[in-house]
């Protein structure tokens, strides 16, 4: 469910309501896709998505699925849905893409102004030095200097290398070099200031100095939205955010094997994962569409961006144990043959071993595959658990499992 099929408050319960009366067990909240293609583009209006939430709970049928990147995590929140997907909370809450489309440009712009100033700078003063004449930037090059290098070493460490960085100490630093990023602005205004203030100075240095506080101080704005962000992913956080789901009501499937299988299609290990001999048990027509995975070279827009958020599958582990130790209800779920390499059995036993990996003992892990969906669905009374009278999914080994 989601726009374009349905927009309004109206159409949106209408359809919740509509599922419900031909038996689905549940809403999944998804982008709309078309041929192969998604076709949802702005996502639902917060009255839309208020009234999907309320109709589900009002009537009776579980929902979950994907999280509002346009609303933010406080809706999710608001709403109690329910998420399938804990990585998914990267473009939610982590790195939001509505942060990303305001300040990626600014931030790169006013870089760049910076750096090249910092040039013109360093190039005229050498010049006037060649001359022996006095330089009209007096000691502002070396303030440009050392502001174009914190601020390229900030790009550099965050989030060229660090994105996704749950390392205090690393944040530290980071906190540290903005600092003295906005320590070094103030400076370079107020250089810039006084550049006005004297006669000697040509008109044309005086608007270079000008052009460089002005991008320097753009910048530091930039980072005080930055370096928040940046701290989203440290592990104090991730404890306040886990309370937050937990106090929401919230109830949250993991899913990690897709991470890991993106992992591992980004470092070119597709043929590998398509040699494997459970695939022949896998449909026909499925398996023809991984095959091209096998010798698919992505983009390099693609080949970055799984470069940079390369921590997702590290971080959702994270968050996935600080969610079961806040006592967050969790699912297991594997997205069988939504995703690549998501192979029915397999996949849920891979994301056992990942869920007990994130710090999940083997109980927790068997709790959320059998009594914790049965509670989500409110069947506890018909499976979940072995008892006279309810269902005997039963699969009988030899060993211990």
């Amino acid at each position: 469910m989601n726009e374009p099929r349905e927009r309004t408050p109206r159409e949106v319960e209408d359809e919740v309501i509509r599922q419900k009366s031909h038996g689905y067990d549940v809403i999944k909240f998804h982008e709309i896709v078309e041929n192969g293609r998604y076709v949802t583009t702005t996502g639902l209006s917060r009255p839309a998505y208020d009234a999907m939430n309320s109709a589900g709970h009002r009537i009776g049928i579980p929902l979950i699925g994907h999280a509002p990147d346009n609303l933010g995590l406080q809706a999710v929140l608001d709403d109690h849905q329910n998420l399938a997907h804990s990585g998914i909370l990267v473009a939610l809450y982590f790195v939001p893409k509505p942060v990303v489309a305001r300040f990626l440009l600014p931030s790169l712009f006013s870089l760049g102004v910076l750096l090249l100033a910092m040039l013109e700078m360093v190039a005229v003063t050498s010049i006037f030095h060649f001359l022996k004449r006095p330089s009209p930037f007096r000691s502002q090059w070396k303030i440009a200097i050392s502001l174009a290098a914190l601020s390229l070493i900030f790009v550099l460490l965050w989030p060229t290398w660090g994105l996704l960085s749950s390392s205090v100490s690393f944040l530290v630093l980071l906190s540290i070099i903005s600092l003295l990023i906005l320590f070094l602005t103030l400076s370079a205004g107020v250089n810039a200031w006084r550049g006005w203030c004297e006669a000697y100075i040509p008109l044309w240095a005086k608007l270079s100095a000008t052009v460089f506080a002005a991008a320097s101080l753009t910048f530091a704005l930039c980072l005080t939205i930055w370096l928040p962000v940046a701290w989203r992913s440290s592990q104090p956080n991730l404890t306040i955010l886990a309370r937050k789901f937990h106090d929401a009501r919230t109830w949250v499937e993991p899913t990690l094997d897709i991470y890991k299988n993106i992992d591992s299609m980004n470092d070119g290990r597709s043929a590998e994962l398509l040699a494997d001999p459970v695939n022949r048990y896998v449909p026909p027509n499925i398996e023809a569409g991984w095959t091209g995975l096998a010798t698919y070279r992505p983009p390099l827009q693609e080949r970055v961006m799984g470069f940079l958020f390369r921590r997702t599958l590290s971080l959702s582990q994270q968050l996935t144990g600080h969610l079961q130790h806040a006592g967050v209800p969790l699912m297991l779920g594997t997205d069988t043959f939504g995703f690549p390499f998501c192979i029915a059995g397999k996949s849920a036993h891979d994301e056992m071993d990942i869920m007990q990996g994130s710090g999940l003992t083997p109980f927790q892990v068997l709790q959320s595959a059998t009594v914790n969906p049965a509670r989500f669905f409110g069947q506890e009374n018909e499976f979940g658990t072995i008892a006279v009278g309810k269902r005997a999914d039963l699969l009988l080994v030899e060993d211990n499992p």
